[in-house]
């Protein structure tokens, strides 16, 4: 029996419902703890399987395409079992409840909602997305101008820019742009140049793996901003980025922040890598187990509930993919952290990373329902 197996023993596994958000407000520090092992006890699934998830909003519109020994025992593997059928992504507990927020639902709803336009040829396509970069970078042009331009660049995917080879030498010039929208002090400028590349992510995937990578500190900064619209936008945007871009380099810039002085950072961090483990590939961390390891075992043990929380369930994702290094992990834990462990068992349903409505899971695993 490994030390993961040893965690579920005595528990009859079912499927179990998910849980709708992990609100800390009004609480107590360990409120988030003690509700996870009250509501636990009795109902559980696989040890290490990733958990099933609720969907968080309404229906959307679809897209068109190592420490201390902390207690152990004999020591086996961890069995993988199908995962998470594909649902929502977000979670309550970030971006609902704040007066000027926004959601995915209002993502979802902005990425089509463009002027329609036609592409008549290669040369014209290149001569739009050049005007387009031009007056995005410019900071003195008027913002709504420059608002008008970041919808042209979702107006020229609907019409099929992405078809055309050109495209993408364009999209790679398009980055310092794009970065210099996210850091605007305006907030529509913000906003739209979120939904743009929540959107690029959304309809193309690893082909703007490198525009993620560039943009990706910069969203993060987005988080703690005291402008709700803002660090929503900011928060939305990470989350169609994991969901839909599988990029290994993507990790590094994710975890490097999770020692951040700043509480939510952390806590939206450790609520991202939730949704990571629970929706990529295998072979898309492989290069990175051991920073996984240690930042999962970090959040387990930070100061906020929430993140605590989040982590916790990032433990069972990891554990389905990564079966000896996550038995070493609960090997380093105290026996606190290992208790707490047993007792989210029957209750890991994730709050945070449910899967966008049509996105593909990796291949290789079967989809269960949702309950």
């Amino acid at each position: 029996m490994t030390d993961i197996e040893s965690v579920v023993e005595g528990f009859t596994f079912s499927k179990c419902p998910g849980i709708k958000s992990l609100s800390a407000a009004g609480r107590a520090e360990d409120d988030v703890d003690r509700a996870s092992i009250k509501s636990g006890g009795s109902k559980s699934r696989a040890s290490s399987a990733p958990p099933v998830r609720r969907s968080v909003l309404g229906a959307a519109l679809p897209p068109k395409s190592a420490g201390g020994e902390g207690g152990g025992g004999p020591r086996t593997t961890v069995k993988r079992v199908p995962s998470i059928t594909r649902g929502r992504i977000g979670s309550a507990s970030s971006t609902s409840g704040n007066a000027g927020a926004v959601d995915e639902a209002s993502f979802f709803a902005s990425f089509e909602d463009v002027p329609k336009v036609t592409i008549y040829s290669m040369r014209e396509l290149e001569e739009t997305l050049t005007k387009s970069r031009e007056t995005i970078q410019n900071p003195n042009n008027d913002w709504d101008k420059r608002v008008d331009h970041l919808k042209k660049l979702r107006s020229l995917l609907i019409a099929g820019a992405a078809s055309y080879e050109e495209f993408y030498p364009h999209l790679r010039l398009l980055e310092p742009a794009m970065q210099l929208s996210i850091k605007d002090l305006r907030s529509q400028v913000v906003r739209e140049a979120c939904v743009t590349i929540a959107y690029m992510s959304q309809e193309l995937h690893h082909k703007v793996d490198h525009l993620c990578e560039t943009v990706l500190p910069n969203l993060i900064n987005l988080i703690p901003n005291s402008a709700k619209v803002m660090a929503s936008s900011g928060i939305v945007t990470i989350r169609f980025i994991i969901q839909n871009t599988h990029h290994h380099k993507l990790i590094p810039i994710l975890l490097r922040e999770m020692t951040s002085k700043n509480r939510e950072i952390r806590k939206v961090l450790c609520e991202v890598l939730d949704q990571l483990v629970h929706t990529w590939p295998t072979h898309s961390m492989e290069k990175h187990v051991i920073i996984l390891s240690e930042n999962i075992k970090k959040g387990i043990t930070d100061a906020d509930p929430e993140a605590r929380a989040f982590s916790r369930k990032a433990f069972w994702g990891f554990a389905d993919h990564f079966k000896e290094e996550a038995d070493k992990l609960l090997n380093s834990l105290d026996p606190s952290y290992k208790k707490m462990l047993q007792g989210e068992v029957g209750m890991s349903n994730s709050s945070s990373s449910q899967s966008l409505h049509n996105s593909q899971r990796p291949s290789g695993r079967d989809d269960i329902d949702h309950h």
